[in-house]
C-alpha cells in the first residue's frame, strides 16, 4: 500500500508544480505565425495544409479554388473561396503568402494564377509540379519562391536566350 500511495503522491506533485508554473510565470511568446492561404483544394493542398498546421510559424485560414463545386464548402474546417475574393480577403485575413499547391497542373495554367495573383503584391509560394516530384528535383514538403521560369516558362525562356544569342553573334562578326 506504501508504494501506491508513494506513486501517486509523487504524481499529484509534479501535475500540481506543473500547473502552478503555468499559471504563475509569463508565457514564452510563440514566434509569429504567417496567416496564408491555399491556392487549391485538392488532395495535395489538404496534405500541405495538415503538415502547415503542425508547424506553428504558418497559420492556414483560408483555401482558394476556381472550381465552382468547391466554392463555399468547407476543408478540414476552412472555406474555400472563389480568386475573385482574393482582394478583399488579402486585406480582411492580413494574408502574408498565398501557397500554390497545384502538382498536376500544367505549366500555362500555373502562370495564369501566378498573373492573376500578380496585382496583389502578396508573397506566393509555389509547390513542385508532378514532373519535378518525379524526376527529384522537388517533394511535397519544399515550397519554393516564385521563380522567373515560372513566368516566363521554361521554353519562353530557352526561346529568349537563343534570341540573345544570335543578337550577340552577330553583332560580334
Amino acid at each position: 500500500m506504501a508504494p501506491v500511495f508513494g506513486l501517486l503522491s509523487l504524481i499529484s506533485l509534479r501535475l500540481s508544480i506543473r500547473w502552478m508554473i503555468r499559471i504563475h510565470l509569463p508565457s514564452v511568446p510563440l514566434l509569429e505565425s504567417r496567416v496564408v492561404a491555399i491556392y487549391g483544394a485538392g488532395a495535395a493542398e489538404i496534405q500541405l495544409c495538415e503538415s502547415l498546421q503542425h508547424q506553428r510559424n504558418y497559420q492556414v485560414k483560408i483555401f482558394v479554388d476556381d472550381d465552382p463545386t468547391l466554392q463555399g464548402r468547407q476543408l478540414r474546417g476552412l472555406a474555400v473561396h472563389s480568386p475573385a475574393d482574393l482582394a478583399r480577403l488579402c486585406e480582411s485575413l492580413d494574408l502574408h503568402s498565398i501557397f500554390l499547391a497545384l502538382p498536376n497542373a500544367t505549366h500555362e495554367r500555373r502562370k495564369e494564377i501566378l498573373e492573376q495573383l500578380r496585382p496583389l503584391q502578396i508573397g506566393v509560394k509555389v509547390l513542385p509540379t508532378m514532373n519535378q516530384l518525379l524526376d527529384g528535383k522537388g517533394s511535397y514538403k519544399a515550397l519554393q519562391e516564385v521563380q522567373a521560369a515560372d513566368l516566363l516558362g521554361v521554353t519562353k525562356l530557352l526561346q529568349t536566350c537563343r534570341c540573345w544569342k544570335k543578337i550577340f553573334m552577330e553583332r560580334r562578326s
